[in-house]
């Protein structure tokens, strides 16, 4: 596939370095031209400041954008419009009303519009999930996630905790749980111009759940479990800090201290992954996805809504 990268900084490189062998890197739009040299040399391509080379070139396929998210949703409708297949860094816009049109014109223009929500393409989270799939824990009970770290003052997405590291975490209970319900949270105002740490409840049908997402915890940190009526899986760290541990336990009856086994997967191939999944969802013109980041936003809006905020002073 022939791809153009609007945006190449941490993240946009992440996404240029899982490109398979059959692809081919047309150009990068990088507004920081003090990157211009390393990027040339890294990845053997044009570079240019300006998008629109990217949009509105005629011979590439898929954009990636990798740009802060304050111009994503003008990006998205460009790329689309041009009938470029995306895929764009989340959030891919602020509200439900941005991202509804967005939708419309994929599906008009018959394009793949992916949000890049690259921890559904992780090997440990992929193995939990495939675990709770085959009743490893029973009937499902109960569902927590933390997802935190401490960048408050040097973070330059500017939407929030809950829009940047809380998406994923919404991703994620959508995969392991449904869509979540009877929502309550806490929202609060400490470093950064929005929310820098949020945390809610929820539930879906029997089950109850936990999250928390935060710029204003110190040390980066990640774990989930999920625990059912025969046993429960954890999953602590995520391979882009060191090794992950997926920890299995085993209920035994009638009450004992469970039986535990664990699994370690390093190396983070999430980016790669979730390439290899789009380009297959672009190949078989596969719209399904489409309205995943759509999904995601209810939810999010639902927690907006539906929770209490605080300002630190």
């Amino acid at each position: 596939m022939r791809v153009g990268i609007i945006g190449c900084g941490n993240i946009g490189k992440k996404r240029a370095a899982a490109l398979t062998s059959t692809d081919q890197l047309v150009a990068i739009a990088e507004s920081n031209r003090d990157a211009w040299t390393e990027l040339t040399q890294k990845f053997k391509t044009e570079i240019t400041d300006d998008a629109g080379y990217i949009i509105n070139h005629p011979t590439i396929d898929a954009v990636i954008i990798a740009t802060p998210p304050h111009n994503h949703t003008e990006l998205i409708q460009a790329c689309l419009e041009n009938n470029k297949h995306v895929l764009c860094e989340k959030p891919i816009g602020h509200s439900t009303e941005e991202i509804e049109p967005l939708i419309r014109l994929s599906q008009e223009r018959k394009r793949v519009l992916k949000c890049g929500f690259n921890l559904r393409h992780d090997a440990g989270l992929n193995r939990a999930a495939e675990l709770v799939k085959q009743g490893a824990i029973g009937d499902p009970y109960f569902f927590k996630c933390n997802y935190v770290n401490g960048c408050a003052l040097v973070n330059t997405n500017g939407v929030g905790a809950l829009l940047d590291m809380g998406t994923h975490v919404i991703d994620l209970i959508h995969w392991f749980v449904g869509n979540p319900e009877n929502v309550t949270g806490h929202m609060q105002k400490a470093e950064f111009s929005k929310d820098d740490n949020c945390m809610f409840s929820f539930q879906h049908k029997n089950i109850i759940g936990q999250a928390h997402c935060s710029l204003i915890r110190w040390r980066n940190h990640f774990d989930l479990e999920i625990s059912g009526s025969e046993g429960s899986i954890e999953i602590h760290n995520l391979p882009k800090w060191g090794k992950q541990e997926v920890r299995i336990g085993q209920r035994v009856r009638p009450s004992g201290i469970p039986l535990m086994k664990s699994e370690f997967f390093e190396g983070d191939l999430s980016w790669a992954n979730e390439w290899t999944a789009f380009e297959h969802l672009c190949s078989n013109n596969d719209l399904t996805w489409n309205t995943h980041a759509l999904q995601v936003m209810q939810t999010v809006n639902l927690i907006q809504n539906n929770s209490r905020r605080t300002y630190v002073s």
